[in-house]
């Protein structure tokens, strides 16, 4: 329907949204009364005079939209009648508020301008028409022919009366159409918008750190505020409105209606260099706006911000994801990573020299460390003698000499070549009160479109760089209170155009990948660190032509950290990762080794305690301490128990997990697993591992099951893969799960040694399969077609791992349903807000 300048007659047909956007991002809001809001959150600060000298001038035109009553009061003149009704029930139209806003841009030299029911296309070249804006501010002149997403600053939502059921739908539209600009448009920080119901207004904050709505004040009772509000966004310039300076719209290069931009990279003493988006590689779109996206294109260097001519055609890789302004950056964190790696290995040679010296005295020490013979022996020396290599085998060590010698472990990650950060977006305000039900359940739970998104289609789903939504659960999360943490883009540049593991074409360069994804881990393990987010989608793949093999880049390291971290906080670890590949403990949030501790009241039923199963009798000295742990499926064969017990170093019951060096391991278990049961095309098996990889990181039960009971035969593996791959999977489940119940037992968790035999035989194990080869490594991946989707955002099936990464963030448990969405005490759920 053409619309027409009463908002009465607005076709809400086309307009679809996701009720779950709501829901998705209640956790996120707050509250504030419009003085706190303008003052910490308004775009720009006016003169206290301005507002006064702008409704003077409005009154002194010819036509005005305001005048003055004898009492000295202003009005505006196309409601005068109505004011006396108190603005409670006033229905209010398009092109009365349209006049207003005019008048007041008038008095500016601002170009924005109030248009209505634009349908603004969006810059992703896979994205539909799937959220109305019933009117927005408009840049002057258009960018072309046709409305687009670069031209929209701040949405309005305008409904004619305010009732509860106006009120949930503006907000939820608000919201839609924020969600949607914040996503496809990478300049965007942050952004504004205005609801209007009525005589009622209300302004947002959008952020990656957390959103803000002011509590609804009446326009036409109080036009002094309206015009201070208008004024607010007239004078503000494009940055203070949310976008950032130094990314540009490149100019349009044909019709198709796509749009690129151009980043322009600060360089130090010189002058800016820009690159211009070519591909998307990554394209996330998350249902909550606040927390870390990620988003990836393929770029080439060009020489003006209107990406017209092209500098260098080279392909390289853009990458633009949202952290918290403390957080260490991927590049920050690969940079400190290296130096400890460096001092390590540097440490560890110095040794190995100092003895070589006191061994030949009348050697030369310059002599010894320039002969690369000599050198190569001594890193030989040094890994056989580094206790958490002694459990390598000969091709381990072998694989981890050369990564060591001259820096080569650099290669198995990616090569950044630019980094810079963006403008941080606002800090909470102390002044501002967290609100659950800024979005209306209820108007969510009416919605006929739940039922759409729950179903679970495992066959046909999309990637995770597909996954156009997440599930409330499937966030980071810690029990920790939110910091609302100030928030920034970090943008990198790096030299390899790669390809994610789980794109590649079969089983067998899955596995070849997987093979140099330990030797990286290896890396990291040397150096101290833990990777903590491994996943399908951050090991990447790289070649230069389709005739060489792939090589691992290990990438996302933005999580990663020292795991003897002395600047940590003990009380809590936030749980990171991809809920499909998160180790058990890190998810459950509980050590393994709990579960066998033995209950205070004994049970008659379990007669042996874990002290007889491992045959330590009474008048042992370890006997009281292993005596209070149940038996294990392991026997004492299985077991060799340390004559000195460190006792003082053991996890006490209920205590925090920390991500340890094991943790990253059982990931690449995760996706060993999950490749070859999803994604092979076999029904039965795709069938079976549904239930044991969900998006819920609250059920667990199903993989900590599979953990420990060694179901693995019980999956429906294809005839190929029955023999090598279920061996690899059983043999490193069952030394994985008794490295978890016993390394913490014997209080060797904070030992890195202890964590040699695991790293040992999954290296083994996997080059092992490698090369036994077989008819399984030409197995193709099947890749899901496009389901249906909503407009807006879609629950991720149950059969595809769901990138919370999208939105990779710490998040809280959500209150309870009878507290989450109840209205506040202080103020009912009305009119009012």
């Amino acid at each position: 329907m053409a619309p027409t300048s009463d908002l009465g007659d607005f076709d809400d047909s086309e307009c679809v949204i996701s009720p779950r956007l709501g829901l998705n991002n209640n956790g996120d809001m707050h509250l504030s009364d419009i003085e706190t809001f303008l003052e910490h959150y308004g775009a720009c600060r006016l003169e206290t005079w301005r507002p006064g000298e702008c409704i003077l001038q409005m009154a002194s035109q010819a036509s005005p939209v305001i005048q003055r009553d004898r009492t000295g009061h202003y009005f505006w003149t196309d409601f005068k009648a109505s004011s006396r009704r108190r603005g409670k029930d006033i229905p209010v139209g398009f092109e009365p508020i349209k006049r207003i806003v005019d008048s007041v841009f008038a008095q500016t030299a601002s170009k924005l301008r109030l248009t209505q029911d634009l349908h603004p296309r969006s810059s992703s070249r896979e994205s539909k028409e799937d959220e109305k804006i019933d009117a927005c501010y408009l840049r002057i002149p258009l960018s072309g022919s046709e409305h687009s997403c670069v031209d929209v600053y701040v949405p309005v939502e305008l409904e004619r009366e305010r009732t509860k059921s106006t009120r949930d739908q503006a907000n939820l539209h608000a919201l839609a159409a924020c969600h949607r600009l914040l996503t496809n448009d990478p300049r965007r920080m942050w952004i504004y918008a205005m609801t209007i119901e009525g005589p009622m207004v209300s302004l947002w904050y959008f952020s990656r750190s957390h959103s803000v709505k002011s509590i609804a004040f009446n326009w036409i009772e109080d036009p002094v505020t309206f015009v201070r509000v208008l004024l607010m966004f007239a004078n503000a310039t494009l940055d203070e409105l949310g976008l950032d300076p130094s990314v540009h719209v490149a100019a349009p290069e044909s019709g198709d209606g796509n749009i690129s931009y151009v980043f322009e990279v600060p360089v130090q003493g010189s002058e800016p260099l820009f690159f211009k988006t070519m591909q998307p590689l990554s394209m996330r779109r998350p249902m909550r706006i606040a927390g870390r996206i990620s988003r990836v294109w393929e770029v080439i260097q060009v020489s003006s911000a209107d990406g017209i001519t092209v500098f260098n055609p080279q392909k390289l890789v853009l990458k633009d994801v949202c952290l918290d302004t403390a957080s260490k950056t991927e590049a920050e964190n690969m940079d400190a990573l290296f130096r400890d790696l460096d001092h390590f290995v540097g440490l560890g040679l110095e040794a190995e020299i100092q003895n070589e010296l006191k061994a030949n005295p009348c050697v030369n020490r310059q002599s010894l460390v320039s002969d690369p013979a000599t050198m190569e022996r001594l890193m030989s020396q040094f890994t056989d003698h580094e206790k958490r290599f002694e459990s390598f085998d000969v091709a381990a060590k072998a694989h981890l000499r050369r990564n060591l010698t001259k820096r080569n472990y650099m290669s198995l990650f990616l090569t950044k070549r630019y980094t810079w950060k963006g403008q941080a977006c606002k800090e909470l305000s102390p002044d501002v009160k967290r609100c659950y039900s800024v979005f209306s359940r209820k108007y969510m739970e009416e919605s006929p479109e739940l039922d759409a998104v729950d179903e679970d289609i495992i066959p046909q789903t999309p990637w995770p760089d597909e996954v156009h939504g997440d599930t409330p659960e499937a966030h980071r999360i810690t029990s920790c209170s939110r910091r609302f943490a100030p928030k920034c883009h970090s943008r990198f540049i790096y030299d390899e155009v790669c390809t994610t593991l789980q794109d590649l074409g079969t089983v067998g360069e899955v596995v070849d990948v997987l093979c140099q994804a330990i030797d990286a881990l290896h890396i990291l393990f040397a150096a101290g660190w833990v990777h903590r987010d491994i996943s399908s989608n951050n090991i990447m793949a790289f070649r230069s032509s389709s005739d060489q093999p792939w090589t691992v880049k290990l990438a996302d390291l933005e999580f990663a950290r020292p795991m003897f971290d002395a600047t940590r906080e003990l009380d809590h670890d936030p749980r990171t990762g991809t809920p499909f590949f998160m180790a058990v403990e890190i998810l459950a949030q509980q050590h393994l080794f709990e579960l066998y501790i033995k209950p205070a009241i004994d049970n008659p039923f379990l007669p042996k305690t874990l002290a007889t199963k491992l045959g330590i009798e009474e008048d042992d000295e370890r006997f009281s301490y292993i005596n209070a742990f149940g038996p294990t499926p392991f026997d004492k064969e299985d077991i060799p128990v340390p004559i000195n017990l460190i006792r003082t170093v053991v996890p006490t019951e209920g205590s925090v997990v920390i991500h340890n060096f094991q943790h990253d391991l059982e990931s690449i278990w995760w996706i060993l697993l999950w490749i070859t049961t999803s994604r092979v095309n076999c029904e039965r098996s795709a069938k079976k591992a549904a239930l044991v990889f969900t998006h819920d990181v609250k059920n667990f039960s199903g993989r900590r099951d599979l953990l420990r009971s060694g179901a693995i035969k019980s999956f429906s593996f294809l005839g190929d893969l029955d023999t090598g791959v279920t061996q690899t999977l059983e043999t490193l489940r069952v030394a994985m799960f008794k490295d978890y119940l016993f390394r913490p037992i014997f209080g060797d968790l904070e030992l890195p040694e202890s964590y040699s035999s695991i790293h040992a035989k999954f290296a083994e194990l996997f080059q092992w399969l490698q090369h036994k080869g077989g008819p399984w490594r030409a197995i193709k991946l099947q890749r899901a077609e496009r389901g249906h989707q909503t407009a807006t955002a879609q629950m991720p099936p149950a059969g595809v791992p769901d990138i919370v990464a999208g939105s990779k963030r710490e998040r809280e448990p959500s209150p309870s349903p009878s507290d989450s969405h109840r209205p506040s005490k202080r103020r009912k759920d009305g009119p009012g807000i």
